[in-house]
């Protein structure tokens, strides 16, 4: 599959030579912009992988460029420039960019930068796919943690997959049944009483204040309370 690359760079002979290189290697499917406005539009309607853009234009600066994407478009970025400028690296980072690179330069650094940085937000996506959030609960699938309002909660396995299912099917009831088959994979519960010590520990973990998120609904069940609109 083609890395679909959008390079907003103004036109010069040095530029136009990483512009030919790019757009003669198939591994890449090249957009091109040389202003700012057209860059903001173009990268609104089409998903790119990766935009590579210069510092200054016509119509104004990289920075500037950079803060109107930062509303609207998270895909990482590499800067270029002619300047050396210790400030003017840091204003880079600052305003969000992945990496920048220095007139003159070799087409195969940009492309060793291109593949570092789609390898580096490739595992950021992957861990963000992991997340599931539900109401005040921010789960890690693959990694099996659990944050409430931000701050983790120290769960054993089994609390871990009973507050998930309790969470993400909010206001529905589980029964002690409907708890041992998903969490125990039990047909039959033999002793309801390690349900309601693992519910009775749950709640000493995740509850908060006058908040109760795992609430009984008497001769039914437990079900999880959301708290937020």
């Amino acid at each position: 599959m083609k890395l679909k690359i959008l390079m907003a760079l103004p036109t010069d002979s040095q530029i136009n030579d990483l512009m030919y290189s790019m757009l003669e290697d198939e591994n890449y499917e090249i957009t091109i912009s040389d202003n700012i406005e057209d860059t903001i539009i173009l990268a609104d309607q089409k998903k790119f992988d990766m935009i590579i853009m210069d510092m200054y234009f016509k119509d104004g600066s990289g920075l500037d460029l950079k803060k109107k994407l930062n509303e609207f478009c998270d895909v990482p970025t590499i800067i270029t420039t002619t300047l050396k400028d210790d400030m003017q690296k840091i204003l880079i980072f600052e305003y969000g960019a992945d990496d920048y690179l220095i007139y003159p330069f070799n087409i195969l650094e940009v492309k060793a930068r291109i593949r570092a940085i789609m390898r580096r937000f490739g595992q950021r996506r992957a861990d963000i796919d992991n997340l599931i959030f539900a109401d005040d609960l921010e789960f890690n699938i693959v990694g099996r943690t659990v944050k409430l309002k931000g701050e983790e909660v120290d769960l054993t396995g089994k609390e871990f997959d009973i507050l998930y299912i309790m969470a993400i099917n909010s206001e529905k009831v589980f029964s002690r049944e409907d708890i041992a088959k998903s969490v125990w994979k039990e047909e039959h519960v033999s002793d309801y009483r390690k349900i309601d010590v693992h519910i009775r520990r749950l709640r000493e973990k995740i509850n908060l204040g006058d908040i109760t998120y795992i609430q009984t609904k008497w001769g039914e069940g437990y079900y999880y309370k959301k708290i937020q609109g």
